[in-house]
C-alpha cells in the first residue's frame, strides 16, 4: 500500500495498542461530534454506539487493505439494524451513479459519501469537473426517484430494493399504501426496484424500452395492473422530487 513512499519518519499507522477506550477519551477531550469511519460490522457499531460514537461511516476505504472482503452495501443492513436509529449511519464505497444512492438510502443510510467520482472530475476539469459529476448523480438521483413513484428522501424505504434473485415477485416487502399517485415512469434498469406491484395501479413505461422489457413487464405484472406507453416528453408530467 505504501510502495514507493519514503514512510521512514512516519509511526503509528497501525498502532496495535488502541483499544475502544481511546474512543471513548477522544470523545471526552472535544465537543465536536465524534463519527468513526471503517466500521463494517455490527458488533463493531454496537461498540461505536457504546463507547459515544455521534454517527458511523460504513466503508472499507476504497477497499484498498481489505479488497477480498464485504462490500460496503452488503454490510449497510446489519449495521444500521444495530444501530436502531441512535446515530447517523453513513456509506461510501462504491458509489458511483444515483441509482447506487437510491439503494444506499433505501437500505438505511443516513446519506453517502462520494469518492473516486469526484476525484475523476477534479483530474479532467478542476472545480468544474467536480460540480459537473454532482450534478450527474443527483440528476440521476431524481430520474430513479420519479421511475420508483418517491417524490420525497422520505419515501425511499426498503420497499425498492431486494437481494432475492426473484425480484419483482416476492411478498415480504410490499408498500403498506398506494403511493400518492399511482403511477411511475420505468425504464430498463428500473425493474430492480420494483417490488411492491401490488401497491401500483397504472405504470408509464418509456416507449423506448425494449420489447423484451415490455414483454417480461406484461408477463409479471398483476392483472389489474394497466400499463401505458409514453415517450420521454411525459417525464414533464410526474412530480418533482423533493427533499
Amino acid at each position: 500500500m505504501f510502495d514507493g513512499m519514503d514512510i521512514a519518519k512516519v509511526t503509528g499507522l497501525y498502532d496495535p495498542s488502541l483499544t475502544w477506550d481511546f474512543v471513548k477519551r477522544l470523545k471526552d477531550a472535544t465537543k465536536m461530534k465524534l463519527i468513526l469511519k471503517g466500521i463494517v460490522t455490527r458488533e463493531d457499531a454496537q461498540l461505536a454506539v457504546e463507547h459515544g460514537a455521534d454517527g458511523i461511516v460504513v466503508s472499507n476505504h476504497g477497499g484498498r487493505a481489505e479488497e477480498s472482503l464485504r462490500p460496503t452495501i452488503e454490510c449497510l443492513p446489519e449495521i444500521v439494524d444495530a444501530v436502531k436509529g441512535k446515530v447517523p449511519v453513513l456509506i461510501d464505497g462504491g458509489i458511483r451513479r444515483g441509482t447506487d444512492v437510491f439503494k444506499a438510502l433505501a437500505m438505511g443510510a443516513t446519506a453517502v459519501g462520494i469518492g473516486r467520482p469526484y476525484a475523476w472530475g477534479l483530474a479532467a476539469f478542476g472545480q468544474p469537473g467536480v460540480e459537473a459529476v454532482l450534478a450527474i448523480m443527483r440528476r440521476e438521483l431524481e430520474t430513479i426517484m420519479r421511475q420508483a413513484g418517491t417524490p420525497s428522501v422520505a419515501g425511499i424505504t426498503k420497499a425498492f430494493v431486494t437481494t432475492d434473485p426473484n425480484r419483482g415477485r416476492q411478498t415480504d416487502y410490499r408498500r403498506k399504501k398506494p403511493p400518492a399517485y399511482a403511477g411511475g415512469l420505468l425504464g430498463e434498469e428500473c425493474s430492480y426496484f420494483c417490488c411492491g406491484w401490488s401497491a401500483v395501479d397504472v405504470v408509464v413505461v418509456e416507449a423506448s424500452c425494449s420489447r423484451l422489457f415490455f414483454r417480461r413487464l406484461t408477463s409479471t405484472r398483476p392483472p389489474a395492473m394497466r400499463l401505458v406507453l409514453a415517450s420521454p416528453v411525459a417525464v414533464g408530467a410526474l412530480p418533482m422530487p423533493t427533499r
